[in-house]
């Protein structure tokens, strides 16, 4: 389907039901998933992993070691907040700035316990890396009261701040161009990417693949319809 503008009813319903035969969880071989939902007139794609995340990003493998180590910070993090126990965070401040920054994140934690209650279990989605050695941790926690996305930001291995994420993790919009073919934007970098969905005979996707400048990676269909 090419997409036209026509602002009538009737064109953003067709529109919205075409792009719906995307909408789904797309698993990769090590079990990190890609979500895909409709949003106005095209996609987004959510990353649920590290692998996820490096899909979107078409990361290069030097990057991966860098990646998991802030993983596995962000999740020492969290499972010692959740034993109120401080010192993984203490360890994590830059040493220049550390008394006033655990000050301040103290005071932050506190306020979502009292917003929200004691942590009950947490699942870090992974890193996104930006410019200047700078990155970003998603992680989904569940208090006893909701549940949060938190964004842990990092200068190099040092942790600058985290804060309360509005977005299920890390996403980007895919913008159809032309067939089953989109455009990847919200990536953070000058190189574009592209998605190609696969679609059987019954009109269903069954795999998506991810294309950029650092290669190709394939995801199948990992839901209710993947059978189909």
């Amino acid at each position: 389907m090419q997409l036209t503008i026509d602002p009538s009813p009737q064109a953003e319903q067709e529109v919205t039901a075409w792009l719906k035969t995307y909408e789904g969880f797309y698993a990769l071989p090590d079990g990190a998933r890609l979500h895909v939902q409709v949003a106005g007139r095209g996609l987004v794609v959510t990353a649920e992993g590290q692998q996820a995340v490096n899909t979107l990003r078409i990361a290069p493998p030097a990057e991966a070691e860098n990646l998991l180590q802030r993983n596995g910070q962000a999740a020492t993090i969290l499972s010692a907040w959740a034993n109120d126990d401080l010192a993984p965070l203490r360890e994590a401040l830059p040493k220049h700035r550390r008394t006033r920054a655990e000050a301040d994140l103290t005071r932050l934690m506190n306020l979502f316990v009292k917003e929200r209650g004691e942590i009950l279990k947490y699942e870090v989605f992974g890193t996104v890396p930006f410019p200047n050695e700078r990155t970003q941790t998603f992680a989904r926690v569940t208090f006893a009261g909701g549940t949060e996305v938190l964004r842990f930001l990092w200068k190099g291995d040092r942790l600058v701040t985290f804060n309360r994420h509005l977005l299920p993790a890390f996403t980007v919009q895919a913008l159809p161009v032309a067939g089953d073919r989109f455009v990847v934007t919200g990536r953070f970098d000058e190189h574009p990417a592209w998605i190609a969905f696969d679609v059987n005979y019954e009109g269903t996707a069954t795999a998506l693949t991810v294309r950029g400048s650092g290669g190709e990676r394939t995801a199948r269909r990992a839901d209710s319809l993947a059978e189909r």
